[in-house]
């Protein structure tokens, strides 16, 4: 299995979202109504059940905070200062 790369993950993320933001934002809200189902599913579940779709419940909002998070730009942290020199 191939190991994911969260930067390259990342960066299509934002091509993707730059390209197109209403497409990209309208994909986003449908995977989050699609995930809050499979949520409504857990408390449905017959309780031999309850598990699985706990599973998929949890494993669906994990995705979900992957694609949301891909897209946001992290401030890079300022560099260090040079203070005056010692004397």
């Amino acid at each position: 299995m191939a190991e994911v790369n969260p930067t390259e993950m990342k960066d299509w993320m934002l091509r993707m979202r730059n390209g197109n933001p209403e497409a990209f934002d309208k994909f986003l809200l449908l995977l989050q109504q699609y995930f809050d189902d499979l949520s409504l599913k857990v408390v449905q579940a017959p309780v031999e059940e309850v598990c699985v779709a706990q599973g998929r419940a949890q494993g669906a909002m994990a995705l979900l905070r992957m694609f949301k998070e891909c897209t946001v730009e992290r401030k890079q942290k300022p560099l260090p200062q040079a203070g005056p020199p010692s004397p």
